[in-house]
């Protein structure tokens, strides 16, 4: 198990300065000759202002073949920010082209902000299982939960059931609980995995260089929960050797998004960029798998029958395979 590393916000008055409201963002303007400027909103370059010395992720907006342009997204660090003209100036040139929002509004390039006040980050203390970091579990209480503006980096342990960066386990009906804002980054295995839990908020979260499906409703009983505005880049399929041992799990065909109960909200997400898919609505015929597989109350529960939910003005671009792939639905 890996140790892990916390970095606090110095000044607790600050300590919401990083929550990234504005998590997906498209580029106004990426002017040609001065690939390190571009355009943003002045409202939105007033929120950068503070930001300067922070990485900024740009997706690809290649089309994404098993040779590449999946993978095609651009880091660089803020250096001035010009809160009249919106001109946000970066470290280093933009190596890839980017489409812009005047361009064609439909396809311009998503930005976030890769940096939250409150960091947890798993220490690299093992060099011959690398793929082992830390896990964080919110597991059998109805009390509300609120997860926010909180930075995970190197969380998730491959082949391990359970062990994921933000896992909410068994808890029942949450209402009145969200996860918002945060960051997952360098993930090993999964981004937000809600499991056994409902009606739960994800919303407007980032999550950058992961491994397995990211964010996802994992047994099949989950209902009700809101995946909205959230967005995941860099996704990757698990290697077949470390894949979790359950046959049903598909983490070596990862999708950004993953569902096993489509009675879900699914609105304003973006997948971009992902070395298989976007979005897959994977349900089982059967009785829902996992440890409800048993259970007397789950006897006649067939998630293939349950209601549709909303599926609503998401994204989905720079990938290997399907933007969308529905089994069972």
């Amino acid at each position: 198990i890996a140790n892990v590393r916390i970095t606090w916000p110095t000044d607790e008055s600050t300590s919401d300065a990083d929550y990234d409201d504005i998590s997906i963002l498209p580029i106004l303007v990426n002017p040609p000759g001065t690939p390190d400027v571009f355009y943003v909103e002045p409202a939105i370059a007033q929120c950068w202002a503070s930001k300067v010395g922070t990485e900024l992720l740009i997706t690809t907006n290649e089309i994404g073949t098993i040779k590449g342009g999946w993978d095609q997204e651009d880091i660089a660090v803020i250096t001035h920010v010009d809160t009249v003209t919106g001109a946000v100036m970066v470290d280093d040139p933009i190596r890839h082209y980017k489409t812009t929002e005047l361009q064609d509004a439909r396809f311009a390039t998503e930005v976030a902000v890769l940096h939250r006040s409150t960091v947890f980050e798993a220490v690299e203390d093992n060099v011959l299982e690398p793929w082992i970091g830390g896990h964080s579990v919110v597991k059998h209480t109805l009390v509300p939960q609120l997860l926010s503006g909180v930075e995970f980096v190197n969380f998730g342990q491959q082949g391990e059931l359970g062990r994921y960066p933000i896992h909410f386990h068994m808890a029942g009906d949450h209402p009145n609980s969200s996860v918002s804002k945060n960051l997952v980054r360098k993930s090993n295995q999964r981004c937000v995995v809600i499991h056994g839990t409902d009606s739960i908020l994800v919303e407007e979260n980032v999550a950058y260089d992961t491994v397995g499906h990211c964010y996802i409703n994992e047994n099949g009983v989950e209902e009700g929960i809101r995946f909205i505005n959230n967005l995941g880049v860099l996704t990757q399929k698990q290697p077949e050797e470390r894949r979790i041992g359950n046959p049903l799990e598909s983490d070596h065909r990862a999708y950004t998004f993953w569902f096993t109960n489509a009675n879900v909200r699914v609105e304003g997400n973006v997948a971009a960029g992902a070395n298989l898919g976007g979005f897959w609505y994977e349900t089982f015929e059967h009785a829902p798998h996992g440890p409800y597989a048993d259970w007397p109350e789950y006897a006649n529960f067939n998630p293939k029958r349950r209601p549709l939910g909303s599926f609503i003005d998401n994204a989905v671009h720079s990938c290997t395979e399907r933007g969308i792939r529905c089994i069972n639905l």
